[in-house]
């Protein structure tokens, strides 16, 4: 990849002209604008599996995804979910935006896809059924599925993208990585499309007992849970879907008339190098990472308009997600919308983070801000405007997206495309 800093001459611009979602609270962006604007939960029983023996049994699920009608028999049947979710969602991205890659040059267009767990669940899933059955009738396919790859191979294989394909794979910031390293790839001009974003399919027993075991879950199974920021929060509740954009070079969009929802403007990506399950406490990477993307955006702290929160719903990870933007924000903390779209679509790891993204881009082209759900009750530690309960009208300009997890730090601006060129 290029060096960005030594460039000469206008740097690339990046637009967002397209979206695709797979969610617990609708597929396709029409029933995830339309869920958010709502204060829907995406959040119910499990029915893929038994969890009556576990601590938590709610989870975000996708129960109306059609595999076969998205990708055909043939095509489901080599791939794990998370992978046909991805693809799913990007056949959505694509056609959002109106844009025929068979028609262009495919070495030009490629994928960058985050996953946290890929199909790893599934895979475990399969060898223990196979050992049950003494390896009868194994799947051939399994380890070629499970690679993490996987999920952004598969996505240019059925689009034929001969550029630049790779899998991010860092925990609950994938996507925001992804997402990141997308730009740069179209600002040093070697690609002038990428299908970007996340993609996780965790809803298998394995994992989900594992991470019961951790505590990690929230335990309250009776509703109103996700609930990020309240001063009853007890958790995250486990969730899987995928959300694809187009990431486009602007003067690409523009010869095309594309619909451009947001400019991308910059990325700040930071590690806290202190615990792989919870947020440093005092938040110094995550302020950093803030910065380092407003500083690379060319954007001023009263310039943005709206937060789209990580939210994870954890009594410490809110407490420092609040804190890092007081001291990102000052004073101006207090006056700027923050939402969790997590409330309603749970914790999706690398998923949730493209929705985020996804999210803030809806914001800006339909002027709401989206609300925080199952907000009862405040908590003095997190004193900020949350957006509780009910969507807001309002104009948005610039929107920061906050993914605070895992370890892993990564701030993203999108910026309302003004019509400059």
């Amino acid at each position: 990849m290029c060096d960005l800093g030594r460039m000469s001459g206008p740097k690339r611009r990046v637009v967002v002209t397209g979206l695709g979602v797979i969610s617990p609270i609708g597929i396709g962006k029409e029933k995830f604008l339309a869920g958010l604007r709502a204060g829907q939960s995406g959040i119910a029983s499990i029915t893929r599996f038994d969890a009556s023996g576990y601590e938590s049994r709610v989870a975000g699920e996708v129960n109306d995804f059609d595999a076969v009608g998205h990708l055909g028999l043939r095509r489901v049947n080599q791939m794990g979910r998370a992978a046909q979710f991805a693809v799913a969602a990007s056949g959505l991205a694509l056609d959002d935006a109106g844009l025929n890659l068979a028609a262009g040059d495919k070495t030009r267009a490629g994928s960058i896809i985050g996953t946290a767990v890929g199909d790893l669940g599934w895979a475990i899933e399969e060898a223990l059924a196979q050992d049950h059955n003494g390896h009868v009738g194994s799947n051939p396919r399994t380890m070629f599925m499970a690679y993490p790859n996987s999920v952004s191979g598969q996505v240019a294989i059925r689009y034929g993208l001969n550029g630049a394909t790779d899998t991010i794979s860092s925990g609950c910031a994938s996507a925001g990585t992804a997402f990141g390293l997308a730009s740069n790839l179209i600002q040093c001009d070697e690609v002038d499309v990428l299908l970007v974003g996340g993609t996780e399919a965790p809803l298998q027993p394995t994992i989900f007992r594992n991470l019961c075991a951790a505590g990690a879950l929230s335990t309250m199974n009776g509703g109103g849970r996700p609930s990020p920021f309240d001063k009853d929060r007890d958790g995250p509740v486990l969730a899987e879907g995928a959300g694809i954009v187009v990431f486009e070079e602007l003067e690409h969009a523009l010869r095309r008339n594309a619909p451009i929802y947001a400019e991308f403007m910059g990325w700040g990506s930071t590690t806290d190098a202190f615990s792989l399950t919870r947020t440093e406490p005092n938040g110094i990477q995550g302020i950093r990472a803030s910065q380092v993307a407003l500083k690379n955006s060319l954007v001023a702290t009263d310039e943005v308009d709206y937060i789209s929160a990580y939210g994870i719903a954890t009594p410490s990870c809110d407490w420092t997600e609040t804190r890092i933007t007081k001291m990102v924000f000052g004073e101006r903390a207090r006056t700027i919308p923050i939402s969790a779209i997590q409330s309603m679509v749970g914790y999706s790891w690398a998923a949730m983070g493209a929705l985020q993204l996804i999210a803030s881009c809806l914001a800006i082209a339909e002027g709401v801000v989206h609300p925080t759900i199952n907000y009862s009750a405040k908590d003095v530690n997190c004193d900020l405007d949350y957006v509780p309960n009910t969507a807001r009208d309002l104009q948005i300009d610039t929107a920061v997206t906050d993914q605070f997890g895992c370890g892993k730090n990564v701030v993203t601006v999108v910026r309302r495309y003004n019509g400059s060129r």
